[in-house]
């Protein structure tokens, strides 16, 4: 295959609690390809929408731990971010809570990815700021679409929290 028919290439990188990444991501952080921080304690699923939008050309981060989730997004500035509602240690509304609080981390589009997306849910996830509710189970197609129309709505990807005070 010929160079102009390969693919980037993309790496996934999974983490436990407690352990966050630094040095294992290209370019201190700032990467080539849009970035996804998946903030979710449930490590199957994580890890497979982790493999599948790698496959689509996104940098992807796994974090089981939200505070861990906050401290890389705080130095890496991913371009979006998914996350749950449940989790034993923060919810995803504290976590949004936390997120948007923070000059650092307040423009990052933050999608919640999650089995209990009732009426109720979804509305307090808008209030928060959360930029879309994604029901688990769903298509990748669908997680795709948010993350792409969020890609060109928001901002840039690979920049860090600078992009945020752009005209």
């Amino acid at each position: 295959m010929g160079p102009e028919n390969r693919r980037p290439q993309v790496r996934v990188h999974h983490h436990a609690p407690g352990h966050i990444p630094g040095e294992d991501i290209p370019d201190g952080g700032q990467v080539a390809h849009p970035s996804v921080l998946i903030a979710d304690d449930e490590e199957a699923l994580s890890e497979l929408l982790a493999r599948e939008l790698s496959a689509l050309g996104y940098e992807c981060v796994s974090l089981r731990s939200k505070a861990d989730a906050f401290r890389w997004s705080v130095a890496h500035h991913p371009d979006i971010i998914i996350t749950d509602i449940r989790s034993p240690e923060m919810d995803g509304f504290q976590f949004l809570s936390l997120l948007k609080s923070d000059a650092r981390t307040r423009m990052v589009p933050i999608v919640f990815w999650t089995g209990v997306a009732s009426p109720d849910n979804a509305a307090l996830a808008k209030r928060l700021g959360a930029a879309e509710v994604v029901s688990k189970p769903c298509r990748l197609a669908d997680v795709q679409d948010v993350i792409e129309r969020l890609l060109r709505n928001g901002k840039p990807p690979g920049n860090g929290p600078e992009a945020a005070s752009r005209p």
